[in-house]
């Protein structure tokens, strides 16, 4: 995960400021010393001043972009995942008098879906809709499946690769 160019500015000013603070000492012995008669003047005194308050303005900014990175993420997540439950329906009796197929689902719920009566069926028609563990699914006539995970829909080519991705068994 690439860091947001906050952070990266936050860091580099917190490098500035360890800068400052460490060549702080150095600077200072080139600087000449007092003399005998004179007040102790140090003309390079705010050098780690500016060093402190760098390293540690650095560091909010870096956090703060840290944060903008991930409240982002949140609320696309929030975003994706934010739709009403449908309660799922119960089995209604085929027309011809046949009770409705049965899809295990992994689970302990047991989906029942209405028989797919008409003979032009496109591959992504859906055949039933219900939740696997706990997550909401759509079955569609090739075998696919649409899972809602936690990063928005996710299509699957079969119950089984959905069932191992959510961890279901």
């Amino acid at each position: 995960m690439p860091f947001p160019r906050m952070t990266w500015i936050g860091l580099l000013i917190t490098t500035l400021g360890w800068g400052f603070l460490l060549s702080y000492p150095l600077i200072v012995s080139f600087l000449p010393a007092a003399g005998p008669g004179e007040a102790q003047h140090d003309p390079a005194r705010f050098i780690p001043l500016i060093g402190n308050n760098a390293v540690i303005t650095g560091m909010a900014i870096a956090i703060l972009g840290a944060l903008e990175k991930g409240i982002r993420l949140l609320s696309k997540i929030a975003a994706n995942g934010v739709q009403p439950r449908q309660p799922s329906r119960p089995a209604r009796a085929a027309p011809n008098g046949q009770g409705g197929a049965q899809i295990n689902a992994p689970s302990s719920q047991v989906v029942h879906a209405e028989p797919m009566l008409m003979g032009n069926r496109t591959p992504n028609e859906v055949v039933t809709r219900g939740a696997l563990n706990g997550r909401d699914y759509v079955l569609f006539r090739d075998g696919s499946v649409v899972v809602e995970t936690l990063l928005g829909p996710r299509r699957f080519t079969s119950i089984t690769e959905a069932q191992e991705f959510i961890g279901a068994n």
